[in-house]
Parts: structure tokens; sequence; C-alpha cells
């Protein structure tokens, strides 16, 4: 039986599932697979991991970016082919190793917000026309928030905001509460101001693998590194 793909869907902005023809091999990894924009500003997904449950290949992806077509590629590497349990290999002439699809609608508040208020008589699910022109209506809203935003930021360049909390979303990319910033003075996962309590090791084992790693540059004094406290910050430098 010639493996082939069946079905694929994108769960969401970071997941899309594949399902096969045939149950596949368990070796299948992360270089099986890419999926690349066909816009040309506008980088491929980056892979970061893969799962395998019978004939439905899961694969967690950076984020995707709204709205851009991208088409993902199972593919046989010298190590390893695309095959199923049964050595079939999947053939990649042609689109049979490619899908198509458009990715995932960016975060907006608005209009998830006006969804959920939608009565239940209203299938806000799937892509309905009430569904898109809602959530048209909640882009163009948006966009005019974005606008008066943008606007006043651009008065008060000199005004510096601290401690602005942001919460990564599942999107490609964020926005900060002012639209834009010239300069981006401080990122922590701490207010400023408070003491982060913590230790940083430098055990034998370290030395030992830096000097094993980068033995042509790294400097054998590292080995001899005291154990008294020195510093709560380190930083690995191997060329002096």
């Amino acid at each position: 039986m010639t493996l082939r793909i069946k079905r694929f869907l994108n769960r969401s902005s970071t997941q899309v599932q594949a399902q096969f023809s045939d149950e596949l091999a368990d070796t299948i990894g992360i270089a099986n697979v890419a999926i690349a924009s066909n816009i040309a500003n506008v980088p491929p997904l980056t892979i970061k991991s893969v799962e395998i449950d019978r004939d439905v290949l899961t694969i967690n992806t950076s984020p995707q970016f709204p709205l851009v077509l991208y088409s993902a590629i199972f593919r046989s590497t010298e190590q390893q082919s695309f095959s199923s349990t049964s050595n079939d290999v999947l053939q990649e002439s042609g689109d049979n190793n490619k899908y198509f699809f458009i990715g995932m609608e960016g975060e907006n508040r608005l209009r998830t917000q006006m969804l959920d208020d939608m009565p239940d008589v209203y299938d806000v699910e799937a892509p309905t026309p009430v569904r898109n022109y809602v959530a048209g209506l909640a882009e163009r809203l948006s966009d005019v928030r974005h606008d008066v935003f943008e606007t006043g930021n651009a008065n008060y360049l000199s005004v510096q905001v601290d401690n602005e909390i942001k919460k990564r979303g599942y999107s490609s990319t964020d926005r900060l509460n002012n639209e834009g910033a010239f300069e981006v003075l401080r990122v922590s996962t701490a207010p400023a101001g408070v003491e982060t309590a913590g230790t940083i090791e430098f055990s034998d084992d370290i030395a030992l693998n830096l000097l094993s790693e980068y033995w042509s540059r790294a400097n054998p004094v590292i080995a001899t590194f005291p154990s008294d406290p020195v510093s709560l910050r380190s930083i690995r430098i191997v060329d002096e």
C-alpha cells in the first residue's frame, strides 16, 4: 500500500496534524518535516518537535503568521526515510508529499469577546457568514484602536514606561501597550528593584565538557576554578 497523506488539520498557531494512510515508523523526526512560507518576507516555521501516534503525526512549531499561505513538506533524508511500519516510503513526486494551509488568525481579544457574546443559535466556530462578518468588524475596530494609541505614542516619545507586564500570546507577534517604542531598556521576568535569590554552579564536569568541546580555544585554567562564591552572574568564555 502506498503511503500518502489522508487528512491535514491546522490545530492552532503552533501545532498542525497530518494523518497518513498507514501507521508511521517511530523513527520519523524533525528533519523529516519542513513548513515553508509562500511569501518571500515571511520566514519558514521552526519545527520544535514531532509526535507520532499510529497514523497521526503531530508537529509543534513556532507561531504562524496570520493568514499566510504555508506548505507542509514531508520528506525523507539520508539518515531516515519518511516511511510506515510496513516500510512503505512516502512518494515525493509532484505534490504528493506536500499540503498547503493558511496560517491561523492573529490574536484579537476584541474578536474573541464579540464571538463569545454571540447567541448560541449562531455557529461561530466554523467560517460561517455571520462569523466572518463579526471577525471582520472586530479587525477594523482593533485597527482603529491601534491607530489611536500609535498617534498618542508619537506625541510622547520621551515618556518612559516602567514594568509593563506582557504575556506571550499565541500569535507570531505581540504588541506593546502603547503600540511602539524607540528603545527597550530592560526585559526581565521580575519587576525592577526585585531581588531574586539563586546560585550558579560551575562544576568539574562543566569544565571538562568545555575543555573537550573547545579544546583548541578553551583556557585550561578553568579546570582550577575556585569553589568560593564569586558572582551571581556568569558567562562562558572559551576564547581567552
